[in-house]
This record gives C-alpha cells, structure tokens and sequence, in this order.
C-alpha cells in the first residue's frame, strides 16, 4: 500500500481570529536560506539615498490661472523664461516662468484649443482648435494692445471678462487666421523660415504669406493625431 502524507494545518496558528487582531507575518530569519540578504539591503539604501537626492523639493511653483484642462503647452525656442499654453476651453495664457505669473491671459476665438506652438523666432506663436482656424499671435502686436488698453481701453479689445479665479481676459485679435477643409488635432513650426505644419483629416503644409496651404497629403483615412517637424532634415512626419 502506498504511503500518503497529508499536512494538517490548524487555522488558528495564521489567521486572524479577529479584524483587531495585527495580522501574523511568518519569516524565517536563518542567514543560510538569505545569502543574499546582506547585498540586497546595501542596494535598497544606495537606491534610496539616490532617489532622495534627485528628488528632494521638486515642486518648484503652481501656475493655477487656467480655467479648464490643459490640452496643449509649447515653450519659446528663443527665450528659456517663455511658454504658451492652450486649455479646452479656449483660454491661452503666455507665461513668464521667472515670475511665475501671465504675460497675456487670451480669450481665444477657439471653443477648444488642439494645439499651440511657438515661431522659430519666438515673436508668435500659433493656435489651432475645433473650429478649424489657425490664430497667428504676434507678440509685438499683443503687448501693443495691451499697453492701449492699460492707457485708454482701446477699442482693439474687443471684450472682456472676469474668470473662475478673479482675472481679467480680453479677446485680443489675432495678426493672422487661416482655415482649411477638415479638423485640425495639432500643429508644429518649422526650424527654419515662416513656415508650419498641421495634422488632422490632412497633413497640410502652410506658408505665413498664403491663406490656403502649400501642399497637403493625405495618406490614411483615419487621419492624423500628431504631427512634427524633423529639425535636422527640414521634413515633416
């Protein structure tokens, strides 16, 4: 006949009689089944005292004048203290990092931003949103509006009003507005010259001086989500 060993186990030696109770942890501390103990615990310290280090008070600032979700941000490729944001309810907001407040707070004609990128040369900065408009913002423009308004409440400002946080947006009108057939999900500058690319139910190629774009392509029927320049070999993808 052959032999069957059967392991009993009494339930009350593992398990909690009650939720009070400080659940029962078994480990056996023998140094021969751990011959690596000794190597893991240096390694756990070293990896902890580094990541404390790279994180130590990472938090620097909260930049808390958007009034809806950030779809977009894009920096001054120029300016290291600049960076545009675009949020989906059409808000976009310039921003000084170095002082951590807005430079301009802009009531775009968008319903929602899909994207914003800064020039080549960082004096504007575009905007693209569901209405399948592209905004072209001239800062030279802009900070001329805003000094007529500080002045005289110049009629270039078409309206404003008072957010969710107590600040002021005005509609500034921007330099340039191009459309084209179909939506837009995002947008990206070129390196070089006056030229930017957009993705959507098409790629299209644009130039600043035309209202129409240069080329389009179009080779998916989904479309296209994103869109980017190569900076090295003056294409797009």
């Amino acid at each position: 006949m052959p032999k069957i060993k059967v392991i009993c186990r009494d339930k009350n030696n593992y398990e909690r009689q009650n939720i009070n109770e400080i659940e029962k942890v078994f480990r056996n501390p023998n140094p021969t089944i751990h011959p690596q103990f000794k190597a893991r615990e240096y390694v756990r310290a070293l990896n902890s005292a580094k990541i404390e280090k790279i994180f130590a008070k990472p938090f620097i600032a909260s930049l808390e004048n958007h009034t809806d979700g950030i779809k977009s941000m894009s920096k001054n490729p120029k300016l290291i203290n600049e960076v545009v944001s675009g949020s989906f309810d059409g808000q976009i907001i310039l921003w000084d990092l170095s002082k951590k407040i807005p430079i301009f707070d802009i009531k775009s004609k968008h319903d929602m931003i899909k994207g914003v990128v800064f020039s080549n040369t960082g004096n504007e900065f575009l905007s693209v949103g569901d209405d399948n408009r592209i905004n072209l913002w001239n800062k030279s423009l802009l900070y001329q509006i805003k000094s007529n308004e500080t002045r005289n409440f110049s009629s270039n400002i078409n309206s404003a009003s008072v957010n969710d946080l107590g600040t002021k947006m005005y509609s500034y009108e921007p330099s340039s507005t191009y459309l084209i057939d179909g939506g837009i999900e995002s947008i990206d500058h070129s390196f070089y010259g006056k030229f930017f690319a957009t993705g959507g139910s098409v790629l299209a190629f644009w130039d600043y001086e035309r209202q129409k774009p240069v080329n389009t392509y179009t080779f998916v029927n989904e479309g296209y989500i994103k869109v980017k320049f190569n900076y090295v070999r003056k294409m797009f993808y």
